[in-house]
């Protein structure tokens, strides 16, 4: 992943360089740029996830749905009015920062999904143990009056 998201970054630079000047649109190769990281955290935490949480689709499908770049660009780069051009690094810093706020805000509604289904799943295994203990405790009553009869 790590390769992956310099190697998107040099291409990033690479197409920012190659434009005729600073004017030029760099808006598409931002929405790759974007979508190419969003990609490798998705593939990233994706793999995370399906190691360690066995229905791990529908918490995917929505960490997509919360981390896709919207289909009008301005929503995405939206922000305090610029009173001046802003320059293309300016831009891609902003990219940056909406990333990732929108990554940190993703990542943190997955850490409570997550911690509830443990809560669930604690609180299942604490009833199931009771229910076993009790089944255990009525055995050894049994056996101990069939012993003293």
């Amino acid at each position: 992943m790590c390769f992956s998201r310099h190697r998107s970054v040099d291409d990033f630079c690479d197409t920012v360089e190659s434009l005729p000047n600073e004017n030029a649109e760099v808006q598409p190769a931002l929405e790759k740029l974007e979508d190419q990281i969003n990609e490798d955290m998705l593939e990233a935490v994706g793999a995370t996830i399906e190691d360690n949480v066995s229905e791990s689709a529908p918490l995917l499908s929505e960490l997509r749905l919360r981390t896709q770049r919207p289909a009008d660009p301005d929503v995405i780069y939206d922000g305090p009015e610029v009173q001046e051009p802003e320059s293309i690094w300016d831009r891609v810093k902003r990219m940056f920062d909406v990333l990732m706020q929108k990554w940190s805000d993703a990542l943190a509604w997955l850490w409570k999904k997550v911690a509830a289904c443990l809560q669930s799943l604690g609180n299942a295994i604490e009833a199931i143990w009771r229910k076993f203990k009790g089944f255990c405790s009525s055995l050894g009553q049994l056996f101990k009056s069939c012993i003293t009869v």
